[in-house]
């Protein structure tokens, strides 16, 4: 991968390596996540990113699972931070489900990480189906949000996420209300969002392509990249 990125004249900030085991407080076969510092050294990258909670049962998972995510991560922070690396959480939307006394996952584990050693990539997208307004989570927990993913909602398919009745569905079927599409053509306002980069913390911003249903590619891929040159770089 590296000779790839070095021949096309290509960089990595950030990596996402599987922790969901690492993450889990009933696996005890975790993941070895030194191996994947090894990988970050080797690529030249600035983050280890652990891009999903526990996926062995999403729709049961509880505030103390979520607390133990946050025991982890720190522990991880600790050791990245010793090598000159940084760990950070990508968010999906079940981490936005109400867990009781109004907080969530993504909540508890923003309020149970130390700030010094874990950041979070937020994913735009998710954070919006979830019902969730990306500026009011940069303005309660200020320069906590390093990086972005950005990707965009078909208009087709851009109403939120109805807590509670919506989103205590089966995961799998919330997963049928979805579709993306090239950053700018869908339902988010980046531009305003981008207004507040600096109270987010924001050093890195990627577009997050997923599965859109263009049959080019590239062609697809452009559309995001042009907009995001005109409209989110100034």
């Amino acid at each position: 991968m590296k000779k790839i990125l070095d021949d096309n004249g290509l960089k990595t900030h950030s990596g996402h390596y599987d922790m969901a085991k690492y993450l889990s407080k009933v696996h005890t076969d975790k993941e070895d996540i030194a191996v994947y510092f090894d990988a970050a050294k080797e690529l030249g990258q600035e983050y280890v990113i652990a891009p999903v909670t526990p996926m062995f049962d999403l729709n049961a998972l509880k505030k103390d699972d979520y607390l133990y995510a946050a025991e982890q991560l720190n522990k991880a922070g600790e050791q990245a931070k010793k090598l000159g690396l940084n760990i950070a959480y990508h968010n999906h939307f079940w981490e936005f489900r109400d867990l009781g006394n109004n907080t969530t996952g993504e909540e508890v584990m923003l309020a149970f990480t130390e700030p010094d050693l874990v950041d979070f990539e937020l994913d735009l997208f998710w954070a919006e189906k979830a019902g969730k307004n990306p500026i009011a989570l940069f303005e309660k927990f200020p320069n906590r949000f390093k990086l972005w993913h950005v990707k965009d909602m078909d208009k087709t398919k851009s109403n939120p996420i109805e807590w509670p009745k919506d989103g205590n569905l089966p995961i799998e079927q919330i997963f049928k209300d979805i579709k993306y599409t090239e950053v700018g053509t869908g339902s988010i306002n980046f531009p305003e969002i981008v207004k507040e980069k600096n109270k987010s913390g924001l050093k890195y911003a990627f577009v997050e392509q997923d599965n859109i249903d263009m049959p080019n590619k590239m062609e697809s891929l452009k559309k995001s990249y042009d907009y995001v040159q005109a409209y989110l770089t100034k």
